[in-house]
């Protein structure tokens, strides 16, 4: 049975909220760059077309080049690769996969040496950033979550607060070198609309480790979801394999 024949067409055709959380370490990204990257997708959306649909398509692809581009930014900087200690990738696995109890389910993840995507299908309630109440889709989702956000701003703050401070403190007992975890106040906090978008998001995910150069092919890079999947299954689509069996039931 699909999803969509199973549940209501809540949030589009999702169930719950689903967030692309990318959070990064901190002083990786000169504000030089990010913000010549910012005037770019400033200046391609003031020629956005007058016709609506047309203009959320436009928006949405300009979304996904910003998107793309931004993490170029975080894959290129080989300076603070902290996060390539096999110890923190686990710490940090563990700690995605622990939050599902409080209502955030990790559905896919990747640990990069100095960033971590993940996806995360919430059922916990949100923090109030929108007055109207409406769904992402009735709202012009991209002015809200085009861009990295001070964390305070995110619907997901209490998430990203108890993270960020759990993540920090742990790392400081695990690492012996006087290196600390320290994580960048903002996040790149992004609303997935559909079932296909979310599809692409996770391919995206799991292809991050090879489009970096770190790996030949996604499962090869320890700390992540398509690692889990391979192990599992011998399929490298990216989805955590308890998440991807349960939304198939």
């Amino acid at each position: 049975m699909t999803q969509a024949a199973a549940v209501p067409a809540v949030w589009g055709r999702l169930r719950h909220p689903t967030h692309l959380v990318t959070f990064r370490l901190a002083g990786i990204v000169p504000d030089k760059r990010l913000n010549e990257l910012r005037v770019w997708r400033d200046e391609q959306l003031a020629l956005i077309p007058a016709e609506p649909r047309l203009a959320r398509e436009f928006k949405a692809r300009i979304q996904q080049r910003y998107f793309t581009e931004y993490d170029y930014l975080l894959d290129e900087n080989r300076d603070n690769v902290l996060l390539a200690d096999q110890r923190l990738g686990a710490m940090i696995r563990r700690q995605l996969l622990s939050r599902a109890d409080a209502g955030y389910h990790l559905l896919a993840y990747a640990v990069m040496p100095n960033h971590v995507h993940a996806v995360l299908e919430v059922t916990a309630p949100l923090a109030a950033v929108e007055p109207s109440g409406e769904p992402p889709e009735n709202r012009e989702v991209f002015t809200v979550c085009s861009d990295e956000e001070p964390d305070e701003k995110s619907p997901l703050a209490g998430f990203l607060r108890d993270f960020k401070s759990e993540t920090a403190t742990e790392a400081f007992a695990l690492l012996d070198d006087g290196r600390e975890l320290t994580w960048h106040p903002g996040t790149f906090d992004f609303w997935i609309r559909s079932e296909s978008e979310l599809e692409a998001v996770i391919e995206y995910i799991a292809q991050n480790p090879v489009e970096a150069g770190l790996v030949q092919s996604p499962e090869q890079w320890f700390f992540c979801s398509a690692h889990e999947r391979f192990l599992y299954d011998a399929t490298t689509n990216g989805w955590q394999p308890r998440m991807s069996l349960a939304r198939d039931q």
